[in-house]
């Protein structure tokens, strides 16, 4: 009664029960997951020429413009790389912290001078940044903090750290 009402003949029927996939969309499954692995083996940074070479080195006969297919209806995107560009300016007019250091990196006390460093983590919708406070005596970690922003705010670490004798630490901080 179904297959009359759906207009589909018995036969058709069965043997999509029996076998709902059929060999065509097995083989373009099949694509899809072997093109999906190059591009994780190759960490994200081919497109679909290099990826095709992949493929085809591997014995996978497949054409640049069935990758570049697979790969948009997957969502894949090769990852560009930035041309460089300078980020620091040393000339500049503005205030220099004083060098409380004097590149004296260890020390003999612990808790007596600490330095601290704000790196990026890449997330699926952008970057947090994580800000680490170490102690260079034992070079143990003592704080840290986690952003959604490089404001001053999001990446300070809210405890202030004194000695025995309740006087402060000498910190230096860095960015970038």
């Amino acid at each position: 009664m179904m297959c009359r009402v759906l207009g589909v003949s018995r036969s058709s029927y069965y043997r999509w029960i029996k076998n709902p996939i059929n060999k065509r969309e097995q083989k373009q499954m099949e694509l899809s997951r072997e093109i999906k692995d190059a591009y994780f083996d190759a960490k994200g940074r081919n497109g679909s020429p290099r990826l095709a070479k992949d493929l085809q080195a591997s014995g996978v006969n497949i054409s640049r413009t069935t990758v570049a297919r697979h790969m948009k209806n997957i969502g894949l995107r090769s990852k560009l790389s930035k041309k460089f560009g300078v980020t620091t300016d040393a000339s500049h007019n503005y205030n220099v912290a004083p060098n409380l250091l004097n590149r004296e990196f260890n020390q003999k006390e612990p808790m007596r001078a600490c330095v601290s460093d704000i790196t990026y983590i890449c997330c699926k919708d952008g970057f947090l940044y994580l800000t680490c406070v170490i102690d260079l005596f034992d070079r143990k970690l003592i704080g840290w903090s986690i952003s959604d922003n490089l404001t001053a705010s999001g990446t300070v670490i809210p405890a202030i750290r004194m000695d025995n004798r309740n006087r402060p630490l000498i910190c230096c901080s860095t960015t970038g």
